[in-house]
């Protein structure tokens, strides 16, 4: 039988502390602004006609659910989150994620929009495009990089009010899978 010496568990102890240390670091550098995990989070949308949002197991790439999103035609259906909380500052994060799953076979042009204050108008806010292949789309927008459209400023991140994703009158239903809405650092 070993005997180990003081300083061996000083050793262990420094090296279990370091790698919790790590651990918890490598979760700070995600915040997670919805992942549909549950019926809840649907209440952080913003609920419009001629879009219909649920929950599904299919194409699901973070827990065990995704939001199910199909949009009908009229002028901007999609997905609109609604930011609250800790969701607001964006404040130290370098990117803006999401999973896409487009289970057709056409490429879509799905618009992005941030706003960082009530309804701004379109030159006051950053808007983008986010052209979505068939199957499975790791979406990454640099935050650095956006500016809002029309004066080109820079968003203030720490008051963010909301996010959305939509489309621009499209002619038909369209369908599309979305999970793990999130910031990175």
């Amino acid at each position: 039988m070993r005997i180990w010496d003081v300083g061996q568990c000083w050793l262990i102890v420094v090296v279990l502390v370091s790698l919790f240390a790590a651990c918890r670091h490598g979760h700070d550098r995600v915040l997670i602004l919805n992942d549909f995990e549950r019926d809840s989070n649907l209440n952080r949308l913003l609920w419009k006609c001629r879009t219909a949002y649920s929950l599904s197991e299919k194409h699901s790439t973070h827990g065990r659910a995704c939001l199910k999103l199909t949009v009908y035609p009229s002028p901007y259906p999609g997905l609109h989150l609604l930011l609250k909380g800790e969701g607001r500052d964006w404040q130290g994060y370098q990117k803006l994620c999401l999973d896409l799953f487009n289970p057709g076979h056409d490429e879509l042009r799905l618009c992005y929009r941030l706003d960082d204050r009530t309804n701004p108008p379109y030159a006051d806010r950053a808007n983008g495009l986010i052209m979505v292949k068939p199957g499975l789309n790791r979406i990454k927008l640099d935050l650095a990089a956006l500016r809002t459209s029309g004066t080109a400023r820079r968003l203030n991140w720490e008051r963010m009010q909301s996010a959305s994703f939509f489309f621009v009158s499209p002619q038909r239903p369209i369908t599309l899978y979305v999970d793990f809405i999130r910031l990175q650092r």
